[in-house]
């Protein structure tokens, strides 16, 4: 073992009736340049093959585990992943995707250089068919711009800045913390927003360290847990309990289909809010009075194009409204 690979990664990894692509998502990890790693999957009670897959793999690989979920669905399967873990770190992995071959090499380099930060990298769809929807390549590009550059925090609320199969973070660190046993749905989502809410840096890689297979069956394209208004729910609410100060007034900024979204939610909280707009409305004041209010916390929800977004930002900007600090895209 070289000296590169005296730290332990445990893989862990929710398997759902994915046994069309399980083998080539393990034969992945098996082929990769680091050496050091165990591979914890637990079985979602598929429907299919996977069961028997994961078994035959662990019968010829001691370094892969397998486990029955106690429960139903991803966080139980996560949290009891976690249980079961020995390594040093922990990176998460989908039974559908494929690890470029240095993905865990270039994760742990980087990690061990930023000692206490969250590693990850940038992402490529790929599918079987060749064929990848406008949507997935959209967020693909503004994911890698996001990590390239280590726009986290500015882009926080916007969309997921980490992919949730593409993060690697220390064990003690993920424990300490009590992440998982806090999860809540879209779980990938609300990990990120915990570990930024506690402090944790997050670090990239500007290489490739992840390929996300597009195809019909995937869990985002088929479960109320990752649908927008799951996404609007947890990030609204997040961002009333865990962003807005006691004197701060929030502002929501748009009028469609999301702001009305958020608006349910801060409605429930009961929690006072100013909506703006491009346009005034019944209700809805014109942007142009924003510098009116007292300490605005602002969330944008809306993104339209490119004129429209650089005439909201360069009004919000002359006016000393910071992004990721004093307003986010929703």
């Amino acid at each position: 073992m070289t000296t590169k690979c005296q730290n332990k990664v445990s893989i862990i990894m929710p398997v759902k009736n994915a046994a069309a692509w399980l083998g080539d998502s393990i034969r992945s990890i098996q082929n990769q340049s680091y050496e050091n790693w165990e591979l914890i999957a637990i079985d979602d009670h598929s429907s299919d093959d996977s069961f028997s897959i994961l078994q035959s793999f662990s019968q010829s690989v001691p370094a892969i585990t397998y486990y029955q979920n106690s429960a139903m669905g991803i966080i139980p399967a996560l949290q009891l992943a976690l249980t079961k873990t020995e390594g040093d770190f922990i990176t998460r992995m989908d039974a559908d995707d494929i690890m470029p071959e240095n993905k865990l090499e270039l994760l742990v380099e980087n990690a061990v250089k930023n000692k206490g930060a969250l590693t990850t990298g940038l992402v490529k769809y790929f599918s079987d068919d060749g064929k990848v929807s406008s949507g997935y390549l959209d967020y693909e590009r503004w994911l890698n711009d996001t990590v390239a550059n280590e726009k986290f925090t500015e882009n926080m609320f916007r969309e997921c800045v980490v992919a949730s199969p593409n993060w690697l973070i220390s064990r003690e660190l993920l424990e300490k913390l009590e992440i998982f046993e806090r999860l809540e749905y879209p779980e990938d989502y609300h990990m990120m927003l915990l570990l930024w809410k506690a402090g944790v840096e997050f670090q990239s890689v500007k290489e490739v360290t992840h390929l996300w297979r597009e195809h019909p069956g995937r869990t985002s394209r088929n479960s109320s847990h990752y649908q927008q208004k799951a996404f609007v729910d947890l990030k609204v609410a997040f961002f009333v309990e865990n962003v807005l100060d006691d004197n701060d007034q929030l502002v929501i900024f748009g009028s469609g289909r999301k702001a009305n979204l958020a608006k349910e939610v801060l409605n429930k909280k009961e929690r006072s809010y100013s909506q703006l707009d491009l346009k005034e409305t019944e209700n809805i004041y014109h942007y142009s009075t924003l510098p009116e209010i007292k300490n605005p916390k602002i969330l944008i929800a809306v993104y339209p194009p490119k004129k429209e977004r650089v005439q909201i930002e360069d009004f919000l900007q002359k006016h000393d409204f910071e992004k990721g600090k004093d307003y986010w895209f929703l």
